[in-house]
């Protein structure tokens, strides 16, 4: 099972970048993923797989870049399932993970 961060990333970025710059760009991402939330649940309950395809992509981004492997995963395996027309039923239960 891969674990939800990526610790190397999150340090990785903390030596680069500095600690108080990194929490800043964490809060800034929080602030967004909160409103991307919000719209990959309604794409989802309006079945507009490929709105919440995009969505998806603009979750994945960011979280693998600033470690958050658990939601870059989720939301990856989301936007392909959506890409390869996969079932109604199999793409909600992905949009909920």
């Amino acid at each position: 099972m891969q674990a939800a961060v990526d610790a190397k990333a999150i340090a990785a970025l903390e030596k680069s970048l500095g600690f108080k710059t990194l929490i800043d760009i964490l809060q800034s991402y929080l602030g967004t993923a909160e409103d991307l939330a919000r719209a990959l649940g309604d794409a989802s309950s309006q079945q507009d797989w490929q709105l919440a395809a995009r969505l998806a992509q603009d979750f994945a981004g960011p979280a693998g870049g600033l470690g958050l492997t658990a939601i870059a995963n989720t939301a990856r395996t989301l936007a392909q399932g959506a890409r390869d027309n996969a079932s109604p039923h199999v793409l909600a239960a992905a949009a909920s993970d």
